[in-house]
């Protein structure tokens, strides 16, 4: 007669860790509105900085009179507001200012200035932030 054995597994934690980590991305609401805030900080950075999100520096203000002001400040009314929005599966950030399409993309003898966008740095943040997701949803922590 053959010898015979068998042999369990625990596999309880492993299971409960699946199902964290199906729930957590089932609802990546608290990952989105992490990255909708990295973007925000960045949007409001372009404005210091008076860069696009490649880099590149907006077009100089024309008016020589106002000069040595900082480009989309005049009233801080568009850098004022941004806003994001979070659900659970994206993220949106934008605003509500309707002169803000002709700040990001120019119109006639205005010239584009982009202030929304994705950085290279910003693709590194959401990638940390996303993968940190994931290992609390896989650990639990």
């Amino acid at each position: 007669m053959a010898d015979i054995f068998s042999v369990s597994i625990d596999d309880s934690e492993v299971r409960a860790a699946l199902q964290r980590a199906m729930t957590a991305t089932g609802n990546l609401r608290p990952v989105m509105k992490a990255i909708g805030e990295r973007l925000l900080r960045s949007t409001e950075d372009r404005f210091a900085t008076e860069t696009a999100p490649d880099g590149s520096a907006w077009k100089p203000l024309k008016d020589r009179t106002q000069s040595g002001r900082k480009i989309l400040t005049k009233s801080h009314q568009l850098r004022g507001s941004f806003y994001r929005r979070a659900t659970a599966t994206s993220v949106a950030v934008g605003t509500g200012k309707i002169y803000g399409a002709t700040h990001q993309f120019g119109r006639g003898a205005i010239p584009a200035r982009p202030f929304l966008g994705i950085t290279a740095d910003d693709r590194v943040e959401i990638m940390d932030l996303l993968a940190e997701h994931l290992d609390q949803a896989l650990t639990g922590n």
